[in-house]
């Protein structure tokens, strides 16, 4: 056995490998466009044979296939964001209590910092899991949007800005007026966070983006980029009821474009208001695609309106031909049997209702009834569960409504133009169910976090959020930026989070009134209380707690070596706490940070079970042969441990491998105990 089999798995600390995993799931569809060559050390490296996936697809290429014209968004800079979205992060979320609130048990959060490196962190953990994203970014209108001088800095530039690191040259900056509306820059800032925001959407996932003339087509196209077009659902019109006068015309609306990851895994919108009816004509016009056919009707159908009998052919263009028998009226029920043809619209249900069965029309709402009306046209009767929204939002709040909210919470007003929360509450109504995750990583003042609690309360539903900002420092020559540092509240992420408290407080009124109420009609609804997430989890971004190899500096000399190897013996950093290194191993291992955690004792050791023991973390600095059995006993899916808990001593760390070795035999590769060490 080699010494490296003999040694525990170390535990992965970079966010997901974004293009590893892109050559798995294109190895999972053509495993045999994957071969072997050798790289520029003479190694031997998997590689992907174009060629052959080009034959697999069908595409072959020819002699003239570099020279072709392609269709396609392309800009100065695309290549350096693909190279953004590839480069895995190596920062870490810090948990915040001070500032949070419910912090143990709630599964919303509030994560401070760059939304580029917090979504890279967010892929494990949230990978396909997220139900609806909703953003409103900037609208690029030439002096608002802040942005790093340099994205291969990410993080260092995102330190120095928020001062949790020296400013070595590294800044963000503000976007002044005399720069212009460079899309360019729009673009590069934009494209890496739609494309790494896909990958967290379920696969009947969806995207709200709002976004104004300024750089909708840009928008657009990025979205059918990373989308497909083919994806998109709708674009919405949001009537602002007023405007401003912007050259020839006034301008009264906005846009927000509505993408789903993959359209034919998205059903109907779900129906969410109150019991509702939907009641319409059971015939069509007779055509080649709806041809006529005759049913036969039994009597006791209801029929509405006076006695009265119909004979012969009914209506002009929607024709209904009585064929045999009387079409007849009497005591609100149709009197006798009665043939009749016509271009039926329901033909299959209506069959399937008149032979007594459970009868649904093609969206799955279930058909009550069809019935006769006055007119002696036959109607069906169906429950709503489903929606069709139209793409003209009118009487839908407004960008002024969103200020007086602001207004309303803080006394006076702290930022300019959020969006309004009946915008975003609509959105999530519509889009979302129960028990959903719904992410906006511009999250600004936060109106989708008050959106969600105020969607929950309504509708007896769980959604949860998260919401990521940037502490952008209020500005204290302008007025809001006053009024806000006035109050405390020096960054925007300042004013996301004190919205959410002040929020917080109001719906709790709301929801022990709710829960009065549901508790006293329990015994004739015997419907459960409703249990409504009033609470958040702060995050904030920061660099690791462990020095972590980043693999992108030159190979080092000796002696460069052994300092660099001298300063990594000790790696934790000594000012993190406990809980510090918890959640980023946890994060870095694929769980959500707002899993149960619980503290046990495993033979005299502390140990942190997460997510009902699933995943297991000690960070006692003595690891024993007691504890490594108890925890193989535990049999959870993986646990990690510190590597200075060893104490150096490599025969208990081999026996530890061979411990859960031992375990793992016989199991499948999913069901077998990974054993880490950092």
């Amino acid at each position: 056995m080699s010494k490296d089999k003999e040694m525990p798995e170390k535990a992965d600390l970079q966010s997901l490998d974004i293009s590893a995993e892109n050559r798995a799931r294109l190895k999972q569809l053509f495993p045999s466009v994957f071969t072997e060559t050798k790289d520029d050390k003479g190694e031997l490296v998997e590689s992907i044979d174009f060629e052959k996936l080009k034959a697999e697809l069908g595409t072959f290429s020819d002699v003239f296939e570099s020279r072709r014209e392609r269709y396609g968004m392309d800009w100065p800079g695309k290549k350096d964001c693909m190279k953004l979205i590839q480069k895995s992060s190596i920062a870490t979320l810090k948990p915040c209590r001070e500032e949070s609130v419910n912090f143990d048990d709630t599964e919303n959060l509030f994560i401070e910092g760059d939304n580029l490196e917090v979504l890279k962190l967010l892929q494990k953990s949230y990978y396909g899991k997220i139900k609806m994203i909703y953003i409103d970014p900037p609208y690029n209108t030439g002096k608002e949007f802040i942005y790093p001088d340099d994205y291969s800095e990410s993080l260092d530039t995102y330190l120095a800005y928020a001062g949790l690191i020296d400013d070595e040259g590294k800044k963000f900056t503000t976007q002044s007026t005399n720069e212009g509306r460079f899309h360019t820059r729009w673009l590069n800032m934009m494209y890496p966070r739609i494309y790494l925001a896909r990958n967290l959407l379920r696969e009947d996932g969806v995207i709200c983006v709002s976004i104004d003339d300024n750089e909708m087509s840009n928008l657009r196209m990025i979205l059918n980029d990373v989308f497909s077009e083919d994806n998109c659902l709708a674009e919405l019109v949001w009537d602002l009821g007023a405007g401003t006068a912007a050259g020839h015309f006034t301008r009264s609306h906005e846009y927000i474009l509505v993408y789903a990851k993959n359209k034919a895994s998205l059903s109907n919108f779900t129906y969410n208001g109150d019991s509702d009816t939907i009641s319409e004509r059971a015939v069509k016009k007779i055509s080649r695609g709806n041809p006529a056919s005759q049913i036969t009707f039994p009597p006791g159908i209801d029929f509405e309106g006076e006695d009265k009998t119909f004979t012969g052919t009914i209506g002009k263009s929607e024709k209904i031909k009585i064929v045999s028998g009387k079409l007849k009226c009497k005591n609100g029920k149709l009197a006798e049997d009665v043939t009749i043809e016509a271009g039926w619209a329901m033909r299959n249900q209506i069959l399937n209702w008149l032979a007594g069965e459970d009868t649904y029309d093609t969206k799955g709402q279930k058909v009550r009834r069809f019935y006769f009306s006055e007119k002696g046209v036959l109607q069906y009767e169906k429950e709503r569960g489903f929606v069709n929204p139209p793409s003209v939002l009118r009487q839908v709040a407004s960008t002024k409504k969103g200020s007086e909210e602001l207004i309303e919470r803080f006394g006076e007003k702290v930022m300019d133009y959020p969006k309004p929360v009946a915008l975003i509450e609509y959105l999530i109504s519509t889009v979302c169910d129960d028990n959903d995750l719904i992410i906006d990583f511009f999250a600004g003042s936060c109106p989708l976090a008050e959106s969600a609690f105020k969607t929950n309360i309504s509708l007896n539903s769980n959604n949860r959020f998260i919401c990521v900002q940037l502490p952008e420092k209020c500005n204290a020559s302008e007025e809001t930026g006053k009024n806000a540092i006035s109050l405390g509240l020096n960054t925007v992420a300042d004013i996301g989070k004190e919205r959410i408290r002040r929020a917080i407080k109001e719906f709790a009124k709301d929801v022990a009134k709710k829960a009065k109420d549901a508790k006293a009609d329990l015994l004739k609804s015997k419907k459960a209380i409703p249990i409504i997430d009033l609470g958040f989890k702060v995050l904030k971004l920061d660099k690791s707690n462990f020095k972590v190899w980043n693999g992108t500096e030159p190979e080092p000399t000796d002696e460069k070596l052994a300092k660099q190897l001298e300063a990594f013996v000790e790696h934790i950093d000594p000012k993190a706490t406990q809980e510090d290194i918890l959640f980023e191993l946890l994060l870095k291992a694929g769980f959500k940070p707002t899993e149960k955690i619980e503290k046990k004792k495993f033979a005299g050791k502390t140990v942190f079970s997460i997510a009902d023991g699933l995943l297991l973390i000690c960070l006692e600095d003595e690891i024993t042969k007691g504890l490594i059995e108890a925890i193989a006993e535990a049999e959870p899916l993986q646990f990690i441990c510190l590597d200075r808990g060893f104490k150096g001593n490599d025969q208990l760390k081999a026996n530890a491998v061979q411990t859960f070795a031992a375990r793992n035999q016989g199991r499948d590769k999913q069901d077998q105990i990974v054993f880490r060490t950092v």
